[in-house]
């Protein structure tokens, strides 16, 4: 009886025992949970743009410039914090005065790049677009005196955009444009605001 009751209270304390060990060990375990947000990688861009633009006619050799504005949008896939691919963008812009007289669309692709945040979670950006341009025009010229319409005239070719700016929040930023096509000699400079979703 001595040896059952000696073999029961060894068998008691190392229980005790290692149950005291679970303890502490469990009370010196520190857990540490971090968040970390997902970035998002594809972002759907809305740009309305307002600056001026410059456009030469190649058959009189003048060039004439005028306040303009433009919509466009456009598609990001980002790759990294810092680098995107424009994978397809659509610009239209016209001249204030006579808009239904001059209409321009562009179709790029091309590359982002971002700067790390700072203030408020602000970053800086720069973008190079490259693609297809087609400018519609309606041509006019004198006659007798009077301005007569003539025949609508159509340039295509090569376009290219460079921009650079701040996005202020993950959804919306501001920042110039230079726009350019190689075939109308057409020059844009634009001041842009962007809404993304």
């Amino acid at each position: 009886m001595k040896k059952f009751l000696l073999a029961a209270l060894v068998g008691l304390f190392s229980l005790t025992g290692s149950a005291q060990i679970v303890s502490s060990t469990s009370r010196n375990i520190t857990t540490t949970t971090t968040v970390v947000k997902k970035e998002k990688t594809r972002y759907f861009g809305i740009d309305a743009s307002v600056g001026k633009m410059a456009y030469k006619n190649e058959y009189y050799d003048e060039k004439s410039s005028c306040g303009a504005f433009g919509l466009g949008f456009h598609w990001e896939r980002h790759y990294n914090p810092y680098i995107a691919w424009d994978t397809f963008s659509v610009f239209w812009d016209a001249p204030f005065d006579s808009p239904s007289e001059f209409d321009r669309v562009a179709f790029k692709t091309g590359v982002r790049g971002f700067t790390p945040k700072f203030f408020r979670n602000m970053r800086g950006y720069a973008n190079l677009d490259l693609g297809y341009a087609l400018l519609i025009s309606q041509d006019y010229s004198y006659y007798n005196g009077h301005l007569e319409e003539e025949d609508i005239v159509a340039h295509h070719g090569f376009a290219l955009e460079f921009g650079f700016g701040l996005r202020l929040t993950d959804h919306v930023g501001l920042g110039y444009a230079l726009d350019w096509d190689s075939n109308s000699k057409y020059k844009g400079n634009y001041l842009r605001l962007s809404f993304l979703f």
